[in-house]
Formats: C-alpha cells, structure tokens, sequence
C-alpha cells in the first residue's frame, strides 16, 4: 500500500503501465487527516469509513473504474480521463463524480453521520455492503449521485470502462 499526504492543489503521479493488472484497486481519502507512519503501518487506512475511487486495469483490453459510496461518503470526488478513445461493449468512458456540499443534512434514514476531530464528516452508508441491492439508506446515496457505486452490484448505471493505457485523474473536491 503507497499512501501519500497532499495538501490544496498538490497532485500525485502514478504509473501502473499498460501491461500492469491492477485488480480491486482503490484510491481515497483519510477523514482522520492522518498519514502511514513507520511506526505504525498502515495507520491512515481509513477504506471502511470514506469514500474511493475504484480500479480494475488491463481487464481483456479495458480498464474499469467507479466512485463508491457503498461504504460511506467523506468527499466530493470525480474520477476524469485524461486521454480517453471509443470503447467497445457499450461501455462508457466517462467521468463518474459524485459531489455532497452538506453531508450533515445529506446524512438521512439508517445511514450515520460521524464527526471527526479533524472537523470533517462522514455519512456511513449502513446498507451498503448488505448485498441486498437498493434500499431506503443506499438510495439516498443513489439520488444525490447516480454515477456512483452506492450498493453491491450497482454496475448497470455506475461502471465505466476505457480501454487499458488511458491515463487518470482522481480529483477531490471538483
């Protein structure tokens, strides 16, 4: 695991290559505002309590990719392509985003709003990793961010596919 601290307008490069699989693959903030130590690794693993930007590179020629919320929501995000081309199977190669400019408000029904010492919020999407499909707590998630992964299985509206070797960016707060 790679974790890199970024402040206001700072960016990250990260090259996987294009013969590189990368299954699974996740990028997302840390609510907590902490970085990886050497002392304790791994300590700014925060997946299970934000959102992400989600990989799967060099699958049969496409790389697919999605903004999840089916864990929670901490900040707006969008995921853009930087040099994208057409796309066999139908697929779009789009920017997926999701934004939420109030989460105390947005944060509805069983879904549970945390606060953090660092001042920022997160909406946990309770039903989320159910396995139920849409519910009354992943539809609030739906409804403010139809591109975006909300609960298992959400690909029909929330997956997209460029072909392997097109670049990426993952913008917080667009």
């Amino acid at each position: 695991m790679q974790q890199f601290n970024l402040g206001a307008g700072q960016s990250q490069f990260m090259d996987f290559g294009s013969s590189c699989n990368w299954n699974n693959g996740a990028i997302w903030p840390s609510p907590r505002g902490k970085c990886e130590s050497s002392i304790v690794p791994n300590e700014a693993n925060d997946f299970d309590v934000t959102d992400y930007a989600e990989f799967n590179l060099n699958q049969g020629g496409l790389d697919y990719y999605d903004v999840s919320n089916v864990v929670a929501f901490t900040l707006s995000m969008r995921i853009r392509p930087t040099n994208p081309a057409n796309t066999p199977n139908g697929r779009s190669c789009g920017s997926p985003q999701c934004i939420i400019n109030n989460i105390p408000s947005f944060c509805t029904g069983n879904n549970k709003l945390i606060t953090w010492p660092t001042g920022a919020y997160t909406c946990q999407n309770t039903d989320g990793l159910a396995e139920r499909g849409p519910t009354d707590g992943t539809r609030v998630f739906k409804n403010a961010c139809p591109n975006a992964y909300s609960y298992n299985y959400d690909d029909a509206t929330s997956v997209y596919a460029c072909p392997t070797g097109t670049n990426y960016e993952v913008i917080w707060c667009p």
